[in-house]
């Protein structure tokens, strides 16, 4: 952004604070806390906080959960971003990762048969993944499933 200033107005582009808008509003509040009521017990974190706070939960994971490996942390910072914009609360989280869970549950139950015979991938098991991908899986196949 700086570069781009530097072309309209010169070296004084150096003299001008440039920051993100999402910045700009913990600046004012970092400066400011007597005049927002509602938050004056909150402090804003900045990305290395963040960062911080992200491998502190990442060291009370199971070694082998899909978080803790090192590029877990840019990952949850991405979810946590797309879920702030999508105005997802902790607990529609929970919901979704608790619908995930129960449809991969469900088809798993459906692909089982299908696929526990199977030694290994090859030609000759081409048949059992046909049945598997090319026929649609509907709801009620799912439901179905889980009532087995």
């Amino acid at each position: 952004m700086r570069r781009r200033l530097i072309k309209i107005v010169g070296e004084d582009a150096y003299k001008i604070t440039i920051s993100t808008y999402h910045g700009f509003g913990s600046e004012i509040i970092q400066r400011n806390p007597s005049y927002i009521d509602a938050i004056q017990n909150l402090r804003p974190i900045d990305a290395l906080r963040a960062d911080i706070i992200i491998r502190d939960i990442q060291k009370s994971l199971k070694y082998d959960s899909d978080f803790s490996y090192d590029n877990a942390v840019r990952k949850l910072r991405y979810l946590i971003s797309d879920a702030k914009r999508a105005t997802l609360t902790p607990e529609d989280l929970l919901k979704i990762v608790k619908a995930n869970t129960d449809f991969i549950s469900q088809v798993s139950k459906l692909t089982k048969p299908l696929t526990e015979s199977l030694a290994r991938i090859s030609q000759k098991s081409l048949a059992s993944f046909e049945q598997l991908f090319l026929p649609e899986v509907s709801t009620s196949s799912l439901q179905m499933a889980s009532s087995l």
